[in-house]
């Protein structure tokens, strides 16, 4: 006869004590034991979970620590299956019993034990465990049954149904009542067709000859629901080989005999989708691959091949068709991170480089999955593939800009803060903690920046910071700083502050720049301005002095040309008066000489005019307005009288200038004058024309007279300096000198073109 064999492990710290436990046991003749040892509770509590042990015999002390934490692990842990323990103890406590017993232990021994007590104590403890485990079997089974998704039970060979699972019941709304103890072709299920009932009948039959029956059939849930069942009857047999139960079950394949109905239909939806996914992944930039590990094949989609460099139409390929295209600096960590997915059981996702043939250089991102069967070991491995090269030159154009960003902000020594109001941590770059005066490595926090600040400015700055977060504003401040050596310097500071859902502050970012420079630049212009301020005053104070200085010049200049004139015109009008009493009785070079003393004097008195004039300009207040140079033209040519066969004309649509009107006429008329007066022909023609230079009009004023000859034009412009003799034409060699100065006391130039025969043509520029 073959004993039963028992599991026992010892758990003590005395090999003596748990070589007696032995000796004392193998004294029982009724069962053999297998016997495992531990000298520790935590080598103790891992057998129990990784072996099968009916029973532990456990000392009371290890050291500090006693048996009762050995029944807590086991308790915590849950272990299914959980071993009895019979715990021994040297000493009497009461209290360590009954929690002993609590925490689950089997029975509790005081040493000295004899080796009856021991055995029957341990024989106890191998019952209860057994009892145990049966119940926790049979509750198990009946957790199977019911979790069953399928219809399962139990019948005799005669028919009749001894257990059926919850899901049959519930799937007829049917209680164990109404079908326990009935044959089952009579139940609620099967008799609504006497044809149903015959052909279960001969299942049955069959069955119980040992012989396994399915078959597809219809089950009856309710009175007008069926379902299709895949019905299987199969035969239970004991020890000795007879039938002693018969298993029914059935699964509910109403959805799949639809499924088949409409497959035809639905091939054709499936290639539908497949074309469409094949567009999804095409437009996507991504392939999908299977690597068959069986036979060694990799099967790629038609855009894979693309992707690889390689003519679509061979999907079928070997490794190395995929290792050669793989970068060779990403191929090692690549390979290595399929084979880290494969041990770990994780999925793979990499990204690499690929190179074609020609050179050309992609990027892709690959995703797989290992598949693996019952044994662990993988047989096949499915993942897609992507596209990411516009990504990555992306991201390179990113990182390009973010080092662009680095270097400008140290070419400007500007500095980077961020700071999280959730959790008040603040983070400087380190070009921020230098403008501080500050290690890279230095631990910025709040109190730290507000330290640094001079203590004139900390107040302010807080209160700035605050008012920003509070209402919502920009923050900008300046403040100086003062450095470990105490010398000072200048931050300007600017941020602005970041909100969520709730409105509530999340945190700040900014920038912090040094402007002390600025900052000793504006002082030294603070002095530069009061210095200028006062020169100002001077200039005032100057300014009138000079402008009554001028008033009183030219009431002087006034007085001066009246008194100067009145003798000029007594001298005339006296050659006047003595021609006309002697009329008749002067000789001809008398009345010559006469002439010629009237035209001095007229002469003269044109000469002082002209000075008048000359002081004049620049020197007394003009009105501005818009003035239409066309207009004005006509307005002076009519006031030059030139003789009928003389021909004054400009260009149509000259400009309109804001400017003073009496100055510009001025120089027109002096200009158009000196044109018809110095002509030598009676039959002359002067043109005035334009052209837009910027912030200037250029006029161009063109006669046909005698021309200039070239030592003249130098002077021209000067003061009593003519282009003839004084006495020619009466000049007196003002008028040029008053052209130039209004020109270019309005800001313009003049200069003049000339050739003797060829007529001049004088330029001068006008400001807009």
């Amino acid at each position: 006869m073959t004993l039963p064999t028992y599991s026992l492990l010892i758990v003590d710290q005395s090999s003596a004590v748990r070589e007696q436990y032995q000796c004392d046991l193998q004294a029982n003749s009724s069962c053999n034991y297998q016997w495992l040892a531990a000298t520790s509770i935590a080598e103790g509590v891992e057998l129990c979970r990784t072996s099968a042990i009916d029973v532990v015999l456990l000392g009371e002390s290890f050291g500090n620590i006693n048996g009762l934490t050995f029944l807590e692990a086991l308790s915590d842990r849950g272990l299914v299956g959980r071993p009895s323990v019979v715990m021994i103890t040297a000493t009497v406590d009461a209290s360590v019993a009954v929690r002993a017993i609590k925490l689950g232990a089997e029975d509790y021994l005081v040493k000295p034990v004899t080796p009856e007590r021991l055995q029957s104590a341990v024989q106890s403890a191998i019952e209860t465990a057994r009892s145990q485990a049966d119940r926790q079997s049979e509750a198990q089974i009946r957790r199977i049954l019911d979790g069953l998704f399928s219809f399962v039970g139990i019948m005799t060979p005669d028919g009749t149904l001894i257990e059926a699972n919850r899901t049959a019941l519930e799937a007829a709304r049917l209680t164990p009542e109404d079908v326990l103890g009935v044959q089952v072709p009579d139940t609620y299920w099967w008799s609504y067709d006497a044809a149903i009932q015959a052909q279960l009948w001969t299942a049955i039959h069959q069955a119980a000859a040992g012989v396994t029956v399915r078959y597809d059939v219809l089950v009856r849930l309710a009175a007008d629901h069926f379902i299709t069942i895949d019905f299987a009857l199969a035969p239970l047999f004991d020890a000795a080989g007879r039938v002693e139960f018969l298993l029914p079950s059935g699964i509910d394949i109403t959805d799949r005999k639809r499924a088949e109905a409409s497959l035809k239909d639905s091939m054709g939806q499936i290639k539908d989708y497949v074309e469409r996914m094949t567009l999804a992944l095409d437009s996507a930039k991504m392939a999908s691959w299977y690597w068959d590990l069986t036979t060694g094949e990799i099967t790629w989609s038609s855009y894979y091949e693309i992707l690889w460099g390689y003519q679509p139409g061979t999907p079928n390929r070997r490794y190395e068709d995929w290792s050669r295209r793989v970068h060779p600096d990403d191929l090692p960590r690549v390979e290595a991170a399929i084979q880290m997915a494969r041990q770990t059981q994780t999925d793979f996702l990499e990204e690499y480089r690929v190179i074609w043939a020609d050179g050309t250089l992609r990027w892709v991102a690959s995703f797989g999955r290992w598949y693996f069967n019952n044994e662990g070991e993988p047989y096949r491995m499915m993942g897609t593939v992507q596209d990411i090269t516009d990504r990555k030159e992306m991201e390179a154009s990113l990182d390009l800009s973010e080092e662009q960003l680095r270097l400008a902000t140290e070419a400007v020594d500007l500095g980077m803060w961020f700071w999280n109001l959730t959790d008040d941590r603040l983070v400087w770059t380190a070009g921020c903690k230098r403008l501080f005066g500050l290690d890279a490595d230095t631990e910025i926090t709040y109190e730290r920046f507000l330290a640094a600040i001079h203590p004139d400015d900390c107040d302010r700055t807080h209160a700035a910071v605050q008012r920003a977060i509070n209402q919502k504003t920009e923050y900008a401040s300046e403040y100086r700083t003062v450095w470990s050596d105490q010398s000072t310097h200048w931050i300007l500071a600017q941020a602005r502050t970041f909100y969520d859902d709730q409105d509530q502050p999340i945190r700040m970012i900014g920038t912090a720049q040094d402007i002390t420079v600025r900052k000793q630049a504006d002082v030294i212009l603070q002095t530069y301005a009061d210095e200028l301020s006062q020169i100002n005053t001077q200039l005032m104070e100057t300014t009138e002095v000079v402008t009554q200085r001028n008033q009183e010049l030219d009431q002087y200049a006034h007085i001066v040309s009246h008194d100067l004139k009145a003798p000029l015109r007594a001298i005339a009008n006296l050659s006047k008066w003595i021609e006309e009493d002697l009329e008749g009785t002067l000789p001809a070079n008398i009345q010559e000489q006469m002439t010629l003393l009237r035209s001095q004097v007229y002469r003269m008195e044109s000469l002082i005019t002209g000075l008048l004039d000359y002081a004049r300009v620049g020197s007394t207040g003009t009105t501005t307005n818009l003035v239409s140079v066309g207009e004005l033209l006509l307005e002076v040519i009519a006031t030059s009288m030139p003789l009928p066969t003389f021909s004054v004309t400009f260009d149509p649509n000259l400009p309109i200038v804001y400017t003073k009107r009496l100055l510009l006429s001025q120089v027109f008329s002096n200009l158009i004058g000196n044109a018809i007066k110095h002509h030598d022909r009676v039959d002359g023609s002067v043109h005035i024309s334009a052209t837009d230079r910027g912030n200037f009009y250029e006029f161009a004023i063109a006669d046909d007279g005698p021309g200039i000859a070239r030592e003249y034009q130098d002077n021209i412009f000067t003061i009593f300096q003519t282009a003839s003799p004084k006495n020619k034409k009466d000049s007196t060699g003002i008028g040029l000198a008053i052209v130039r100065k209004i020109v270019e006391t309005e800001g313009g130039a003049i200069w003049l073109e000339s050739q003797v025969g060829q007529g001049t043509k004088f330029y001068f520029t006008w400001p807009k």
